[in-house]
């Protein structure tokens, strides 16, 4: 038998693990599915709609174009643009 295959004396066998997980069988099985919310904090847990996720495109899109439109300002009053 090689180190792979010795089993610890103080192992716990699970009966509803399937044969040839041996890790199962040696750790005793997965551990028990947490809550979903349980790893957000309490003001994070809100329901999200399809108003939310419209809103928070428009506001994507609408930073992105602001801060493109700064930046070529910005670049245009620096530099100047030329009409290449």
């Amino acid at each position: 038998m090689s180190s792979f295959e010795d089993v610890p004396v103080n192992a716990s066998f699970s009966s509803d693990a399937p044969a040839g997980d041996s890790a199962s069988v040696l750790t005793g099985g997965a551990p028990p599915p947490q809550p979903p919310d349980a790893s957000f904090p309490e003001d994070l847990r809100i329901s999200w709609s399809w108003p939310h996720f419209i809103i928070f495109i428009l506001f994507s899109i609408g930073s992105l174009l602001i801060v493109q439109l700064i930046f070529i300002t910005y670049l245009q009053s620096v530099r100047g643009l030329t009409s290449k």
